[in-house]
Order: C-alpha cells, then structure tokens, then sequence
C-alpha cells in the first residue's frame, strides 16, 4: 500500500534541518514522535513502506497527517522528543511504564530540624532528593528502615529556633518505637530540655544522606569506629545504638547477589530484556554499584510497539529514567548501546552540571570483555529471569481474562475493568469508589474516590450510584474512538472507557447503571452487577443471574475486584467521618478558630487527647479562658 498522499507530501516539504516529527491521528493525537538530525532525510525513509519494519509501517498507515518542529541542534533535538514523548505517551514509542509515578526521597535543608519526606516531584528549593524509586511499596519498606536505622524525623511539624510555638511538650509513639530521636520537643529553647541536641540531630541526617548517596562502605567504618570509642569510654548506650544502627544499614542494604573483583568504584549497569516480537512490553534490569560494590539491583517495565529495535529501546530507558534521577554515576556500561550515545553523554554531563555533582563526564559504553562485561551479562540474565515472570504472569492473567470474556458473553477481553461501590454508615458521610483492573491486576493509580455532593437529593444507594457514575463518565474519552476527542458529555481529564463496568448491588444497581450509559449514549460498554449474598451476576435484559462455580477463575476475579472497591470506599469514608468527627466538636467551641484549632490536634492529636490532657497543659497552650470555653464544651 502507499503512503497516504497528505503525509508524502508534508515530507517532501521537510527543511534539511535537525528537529522533531510527529505522526498524528485526524483528532491530533501523536501516534509516534521522533527525532532527527536531518529532517528531511530522515522523513524519507517512512516513504519506503517494505523497509520499514512491520511495526513502523503500521504506523505510517495508521496516521492521518505528520507535523514537524525545528530546532538548532541534534541534541536539542533528542531533548524536545524526550519531553514530547512524556507529554503525549504515543502508541507507537518505547515507554517506561509509571516514570510519571516515581517518587523521591525528600531531605528539606530548609528546616532548622530537616525531615524526611517523599514526593513525587522536584521542586526549586534547599531540599536534597534522592531517587528516584520505582516500587511505592519497596520504598515504604526502605523508609521504614531508613527511620530504624537513622531516626530522622518524618513529621510534618515546621520546627523553627526562633518559634518555641512549633515545638511540642510530648513525643509521639516513634520515640518510644526507636523510629525518632524526637528534636520536636522542648519547653524553652535551651538544648539540655531536649532529647537531642541539633548538632547531633544534624548529623543523624548527614549519616543518613551518606547512606542514599551510596558512600556505605566509609559509613560503616565511621560507624564502627564510634561504636569502639563509646564502648572504650563505656559509654555502653551509645554504643548499642550504634551497633543497631550498624545491622539496620545491613538491612537496608539486602543481600544482593554478591559481585566479587569489581576494578571500578561507581557505575550502573543497564541491560534490556526483550520477548517475542508480538510482546508489547520489555523489561529493563539495572545494577548499582558504589564503592566496588553491588548496592542494588532494580527492574523496570518498557512499554513498545513491536519490532522495536533493541538501540531504540536503551536509548529511550537512558532518556527516562536518567532524565528523572538525582543520582547519576561516573560510568553507564550497557548491554546494547544505544542511538545517538555522543549527544546522550553530553545531555548526562549537562543534568549532572545542574545537579551539581563532582563529576560532569559521563561516559556510555558497551564492554567487550573483563570484568564490566560479566557484569553486563548479569545484568542481561536478572532482566531475562525478571522478563520470564512478567511473561508467566501475564499468560496467567490472559487466561483469567480469555475465560472472564467467555462466561460473561463479552464481545472483546476485558482489559480494562472498573468497578463501582457506595459507602455510607446510617446515611452520613456518603461516598462511591471507583476501582481499576488492568489485564487482571489491580491499576491503583487509576483508583478514584468520589464524594456524594448532593445527598438531600440523592437519599438511596441507587441515586447515588446514578451521581457517580455521570460523574465517572463525564471524563471519558468518545466511544468508539479511543484516539479521539473527549466524549461531547466530558470535560476536563479524560479517562478511558472500560472493556466492562461491574457494580456493587443487584438489579436496581444495575438498571440504574445502564440508565445513565443510555442517557450518555455509552450502551456500547457491557455492564453487570454483582450481587454479594449469593455472588449472583446480573446482566442487561435477563431476568435470571448468571450463577458460577465460586472456584471459577472469572467470578474470583470479579468479587476480588468488587471487594478491593468496597475496601476502598470504606477507607474513605471512614476518613470523612473522623474528619467530620472532629470538625464538627472543635468547630462548635466559641473562640476557637482555625489557628487554636490547629495547636490543639498537634500538641495533644485528637478530640480524645485534649479530653485526656490536664488543664495546666491546655492553659499553657491557648491561655485560661479559652480553656474554660473548651471544657464547658468537651
């Protein structure tokens, strides 16, 4: 088949300049954005469709119209694709999954006590970041430990020198578990009234950004040195913390597969891991070392179009996950080199410039053997033994969701299953979930909550259930076009339509539900509900529910998605309450505003609190008569 004719035309007409191209649907959404050093050659070979792989050629054919953008240089060039290809995430490029989700350990030097902290963007300010970390629960877990170990404070309290006000009289629990070492408390700003002094808080903090930056190895000689110097001054205490703290780094540093002889001090390892030319995903491993040691070893999922090339594939990891960390080593050897590695480690030496790191050369490269090459191997081999599992876990889920299409009668696989549940205790406080199901595993990024706006007009979990719903429905991208517009009921963010909607409930759920899909001309998405007594499934038109085996492997994936919704929901509301709990009591006191409000939860943490606290305690806090209107009251 030939090029259409408009997108022939738009590259014979390309300048022989470096830049960037997009090819666009007819609603102008970017199918593929790329980049070139000579636009109008590199434009040409998507005229000759037989050469293109499969993939590409696809591509071509797919696309209604190709835009460009030109730019000074080759390297401007690879940034402008990069940053493109984050805004837009086209079908047709390599993706590292989640990056929009990666988090970062956050050290505010701002702060008199710094404290730590994740976010999941960088912001201009004293703060020191560390990451960034793929895996929100392996990072919960190293945070855990990183607060055994280091007993950095974690709290939200603003602790100033020159405000004995942000201090409080009390530590929280963590004091007492050996998670903090508490410099929030003190009565006057005099350092023998505190737990710790802020010269050695502050270093309890450089200890712990020694420890993110990788220096281990001199961490723990400093710390073994210490612990020795306390026992001989038998300041036994001193150095029995220490020497917990010795095993907590221990811990935090795992048991990685040990790497022996390494004849460089700091480098990360890069290999890339690829199924079958159909597979739409690829699996990136990564190996840290510092200090001559292997630190950590890290995975991370690439989404591709097939017949991507293996060059491609690093080139685009590089961009992505390099373009988002704070820690980028002196050497990346990497199994496949990537396109374009001279502009790569020219735009690595400028980020690390802006990082202000020691070393500004970053160099790429491919060992041919020794050492750095076993260690590319290794890297090779974990992402295969890694991309196996994916592979072995996403046949299992096509199965689950092959035998979910044919129980249900459904037209297409349900990739994308959403289910809806409303929550509510005597009627107060009501609110809905809307959870997400991806090929099978929960999507909690997609998760959604909702609060019932109107629940004078919307007294029963039917009308409710309608609210939510138009709601949901309201960012839906237009049916029957995934690459196009937003539905002409939408506004706002767009989220994809389901392959299958279930609802908590029976039938009355259920004819609510398809009400507002006929209402928003949806009907094309199929929906049910699922009753719990019974696990009966309800459909559209039938009078009988579906009844299944509870061992079938459609039906466990329908209530483990209709429970996680409950789960969710109830979370929720249970939230809403104790807020409302607690506005409802402080809000009703006179004279106490929002200022005096916030004192009291931070000083004594709840209603209860300041119920079990002393009136002295109170009085030195907000004063005696507004202590005396607070007990009238409590």
């Amino acid at each position: 088949m030939p090029v259409p004719p408009d997108i022939e035309s738009a590259i014979k007409a390309f300048p022989h300049q470096p830049g960037v191209y997009l090819f666009k649907t007819e609603a102008g959404k970017p199918l593929y954005i790329g980049k070139a050093k000579d636009l109008r050659k590199r434009g040409a070979s998507y005229l000759r469709l037989h050469q293109l792989p499969s993939g590409k050629a696809r591509m071509v054919m797919n696309a209604h119209h190709i835009d460009h953008i030109v730019v000074n240089t080759e390297e401007e060039a690879l940034l402008l694709e990069n940053t493109l290809i984050k805004q837009h995430k086209p079908r047709y490029n390599v993706m590292l999954k989640d990056d929009k989700n990666f988090r970062y350990i956050r050290i505010d030097w701002s702060e008199d006590y710094p404290r730590l902290s994740t976010v999941r963007r960088i912001s201009d300010s004293r703060a020191h970041y560390y990451g960034p970390y793929v895996s929100g629960g392996s990072l919960n877990r190293t945070l855990r430990l990183l607060s055994r170990a280091f007993k950095v404070r974690d709290c939200t309290l603003n602790l100033r020198d020159d405000t004995p006000s942000s201090f409080i009289k009390r530590p929280c629990l963590k004091k007492d578990l050996g998670r903090c070492t508490a410099p929030c408390v003190l009565n006057e700003l005099t350092e023998e009234q505190k737990y710790i002094s802020k010269e050695d808080y502050t270093e309890q903090v450089r200890q712990l950004e020694s420890f993110l930056r990788g220096d281990t190895s001199e961490l723990i000689t400093e710390l073994s040195t210490n612990m020795n110097k306390a026992s001989e001054a038998k300041k036994y205490e001193k150095a029995a913390d220490l020497r917990d703290k010795i095993r907590d780094i221990g811990k935090l540093l795992g048991n990685p597969q040990d790497v022996v002889n390494v004849p460089f001090k700091e480098a990360d390892i890069v290999a890339i891991a690829f199924g079958t030319d159909e597979e739409t995903s690829a699996t990136a491993a990564r190996m840290v070392i510092r200090n001559s040691s292997l630190v950590a070893r890290e995975s991370y999922t690439l989404s591709r179009e097939a017949n991507q090339t293996p060059a491609e594939a690093m080139e685009a990891f590089l961009l992505q996950f390099y373009g988002s960390s704070t820690q980028l080593p002196k050497e990346i050897f990497v199994e496949t080199l990537p396109t374009n590695v001279g502009i790569l480690e020219t735009w690595l030496g400028t980020r690390a410039g802006s990082l202000e790191l020691d070393h500004k050369n970053i160099k790429i490269s491919k060992p041919a053997r020794g050492a750095r090459r076993r260690l590319t191997e290794l890297a090779l081999t974990n992402a295969r033994e890694v991309r196996q599992k994916h592979t072995q876990k996403e046949s299992a889920n096509l199965a689950i969701l092959e035998r979910t299409q044919e129980a249900l009668g459904l037209d297409q696989l349900p990739e994308r299953i959403e289910c809806v549940d409303v929550s509510h205790v005597q009627g107060s406080n009501p609110v809905a979930s809307m959870v997400v199901f991806t090929n099978g595993q929960p999507d909690k990024d997609q998760y959604r909550k909702f609060k019932i706006k109107n629940e004078e007009a919307a007294p029963d979990d039917t009308r409710r259930m309608k609210e939510v719903l138009r709601r949901r429905f309201t960012h839906s991208t237009a049916p029957h076009n995934p690459d196009g517009d937003a539905a002409k009921t939408g506004h706002g963010e767009e989220w994809p339509l389901p392959d299958l909607l279930v609802l908590d409930g029976g039938k009355p759920q259920l004819g609510i539900g398809v009400e507002v899909l006929k209402e928003l001309h949806l009907e094309s998405i199929p929906i049910v509900a699922l009753a719990k007594q019974e696990e009966e499934i309800f459909f559209p038109g039938k009078s009988e529910p579906l009844v299944l085996p509870l061992t079938d492997p459609a039906l466990r994936l329908l209530t483990r998605a209709r429970d996680e919704a409950h789960r969710f929901a109830v979370s929720f509301h249970r939230a809403r309450r104790n807020k409302s709990t607690v506005t409802s009591v402080l809000d009703s006191v006179p004279g106490i505003g929002p200022k005096t409000k916030k004192q009291l939860l931070e000083e004594f943490g709840s209603v209860q609190g300041i119920r079990d606290a002393s009136d002295q305690e109170i009085e030195e806090l907000i004063g005696t008569e507004k202590t005396e209107r607070l007990r009238r009251y409590l």
